[in-house]
């Protein structure tokens, strides 16, 4: 329990003083908090609360970002005291809301990130930019930026966003197609390696235009699993050939097919069109995640995404275990955000406090789930700038 002494507790946001107690007099203090329901006050004048869809950067959040390539970000860089600032920002959270899961979005307060303004050489308020994920070169990972100039709506700054946002779906228009596609995969397309699956994902669809929700899902798996898409109509307006090899007759239907046996019945999806859900099925169905790029400063990975899931009870929260477990699922959770890797090598997290949560995590059996988020990776820093987490180790109690 001793162990526990230097978590840093702040429930929903609320601070709570240090608990110098045993690991039950913290589990008395998360389960009161889960109880009561606690809710974080309005900070000041703060333009973005607690409660907003918009990620707080620092600078090493956005240097963070910079480096994640699953996913486009949208980042607003403002001052809380600037008039134009705070009419954009209703609409700049409904456009967030609306692109949930889909997109990034993000902000920069220019009072507390003066190296990231001049970085970006902003100079005005608010500025929008778009950052697209880049090519990964040398082992560097990096992103192709875009200013945002048009109209302060959150649906021109929506249909802004979803033109631009990179494509990595393969147009699927006949049987040829499809047979190269099996074959290959995305890998002709630029920038989208081979997919490291013997599947492959194909959406028969009734759109004219490749959905943002569809783009998402293919970058973010991208040399894991090839994702392709047949239109229901040829341009003729007749069935096209894979709707009519599927037997297809609902739209839009997901399929699953074995590259190595094209004739084989199809695996359907079944579930809501909803980004969590179809990501849960697909990311089942796709090859291993790669490692990220080692940090300058690291001798050594930390290991892949595949090896790091549980830990004596306490779960591993990354970015889509978030959304598939803790945002959309039921429940409490606790969320310990550390930095060090958690496998025991040289830069691991302190091991003390490993058991310490691993207790906490049986008593608290039932009652709220505990996950651990590794903040010195680029996922995991994302997600402590997106609970307002900035010194290590920090708990965070949700809902």
């Amino acid at each position: 329990g001793e162990q526990l002494r230097t978590w840093q507790t702040r429930g929903c946001g609320e601070a709570a003083g240090d608990h110098s107690g045993a690991t039950m007099g913290l589990t008395r203090t998360l389960l009161a908090l889960i109880a009561a329901g606690s809710a974080s006050s309005a900070a000041g004048q703060a333009l973005y609360g607690k409660a907003s869809p918009i990620t707080l950067l620092d600078k090493r959040g956005f240097a963070a970002m910079q480096t994640d390539p699953e996913r486009v970000w949208v980042v607003e860089f403002y001052a809380d005291w600037c008039g134009h600032c705070k009419q954009f920002a209703p609409a700049y959270e409904k456009a967030a809301a609306s692109l949930a899961g889909l997109v990034g979005f993000a902000g920069v307060n220019a009072d507390k990130s003066k190296d990231v303004m001049r970085d970006q050489a902003v100079s005005g308020y608010p500025t929008i930019k778009v950052y697209l994920p880049g090519l990964n070169t040398n082992g560097k990972l990096s992103k192709k930026v875009l200013d945002y100039d048009g109209p302060r709506t959150a649906k021109a700054l929506v249909d802004f966003v979803s033109a631009r946002a990179p494509n990595l779906v393969v147009n699927l228009s006949d049987e040829k197609s499809l047979a190269k596609y099996l074959a290959e995969g995305a890998a002709h397309l630029a920038d989208a390696p081979a997919a490291a699956s013997e599947f492959r994902a194909i959406l028969i669809s009734a759109k004219d235009e490749t959905s943002l929700l569809l783009k998402s899902l293919a970058l973010r798996l991208s040399g894991r699993l090839a994702v392709g898409e047949a239109r229901r109509a040829g341009d003729d307006g007749s069935t096209t050939a894979i709707a009519n090899k599927f037997g297809i007759s609902t739209y839009p239907s997901l399929l699953l097919l074995r590259a190595d046996a094209p004739d084989a019945p199809p695996e359907v999806y079944s579930g809501e069109m909803k980004y969590a859900q179809l990501w849960e099925f697909l990311e089942a169905k796709a090859g291993p995640a790669p490692d990220p790029p080692a940090p300058a400063s690291s001798a050594k990975s930390t290991g892949s995404a595949a090896a790091r899931r549980s830990l004596s009870g306490v779960s591993t929260v990354t970015d889509s275990f978030l959304e598939a477990e803790v945002v959309t699922g039921d429940g409490a959770w606790v969320l310990a955000f550390e930095q060090g890797a958690t496998d025991g090598g040289d830069d691991a997290a302190d091991a003390a406090r490993i058991p310490a949560l691993s207790k906490l995590a049986g008593q608290l059996r039932g009652q709220a789930n505990v996950g651990l988020v590794n903040a010195s990776e680029p996922a995991g820093a994302l997600l402590a700038a997106r609970f307002g987490v900035t010194e290590f180790p920090a708990l965070r109690v949700l809902p």
